[in-house]
């Protein structure tokens, strides 16, 4: 990595590696990570999907916050303000896949709340 960022900035690697090593340390740079693409794991219908949820009681909103990051196809979770409680980033292999997502995970956590019957 450090070999292309300095042939891309123009400067010698030891250069970029030294610098690199400085912000890691002061803690400016806290990670790295790769860009996947999803349509070549087979999930390429990526959804935006708002999540409010039917009681804001401390246990509900902690049990569905634990949950919704380990559901399959979940990249983020967000949390907003205004009419919806969450955001949830979601990749699916097509709206068919995206449709279970929802049946199968949002519509049946009790913590969200769903105007059509639940799942059984």
């Amino acid at each position: 990595m450090g070999a292309a960022l300095a042939l891309a900035v123009g400067v010698a690697e030891s250069t970029v590696s030294l610098g690199l090593r400085q912000l890691r340390s002061s803690g400016l740079i806290c990670g790295y990570r790769a860009d996947i693409d999803l349509a070549a794991l087979g999930a390429s219908l990526q959804a935006m999907t708002a999540v409010r949820l039917g009681n804001h009681a401390r246990p509900e909103v902690d049990s569905f916050r634990q949950a919704a990051p380990s559901w399959p196809g979940v990249l983020s979770l967000f949390h907003t303000g205004g009419t919806d409680d969450y955001l949830l980033h979601v990749a699916a292999r097509d709206a068919e896949g995206l449709r279970d997502f929802v049946l199968r995970y949002l519509a049946s956590h009790p913590a969200v709340q769903c105007n059509t019957p639940r799942p059984t």
